[in-house]
C-alpha cells in the first residue's frame, strides 16, 4: 500500500474487540466506520504493515485512506506511527 497517494489519512481510535464495541472508548472508530459505509468505501480490510484495518475511497477530489488500530486505545501510535 503506498501511503504517499492519499491526500488525507483519517485514523478512528478505539479497541479493537466485541467487548468494547458499543461503548464510550470506541466513539473514534465507530464515527470513522459510519463514515466509510454512508460514503460507499470499501470494505475494512486487514493492513498488516500498519497493524489497522483499512478502507479506501474518494470524497469529492480527494482520496481518503480510513484506519482503525487493532492496538488498543494507548498504542494507537503504533499503527500511525507506521
Amino acid at each position: 500500500m503506498k501511503l504517499s497517494k492519499y491526500n488525507y489519512i483519517i485514523l478512528g481510535l478505539g479497541n479493537p474487540g466485541t467487548a468494547y464495541a458499543h461503548t464510550r472508548h470506541n466513539a473514534g472508530r465507530s464515527a470513522v466506520q459510519l463514515f466509510a459505509e454512508q460514503n460507499n468505501f470499501s470494505v475494512f480490510g486487514e493492513e498488516r504493515r500498519l497493524g489497522a484495518l483499512a478502507s479506501e475511497g474518494v470524497l469529492g477530489k480527494n482520496q481518503l485512506l480510513l484506519l482503525l488500530p487493532e492496538t488498543f486505545m494507548n498504542k494507537s501510535g503504533i499503527a500511525l506511527r507506521a
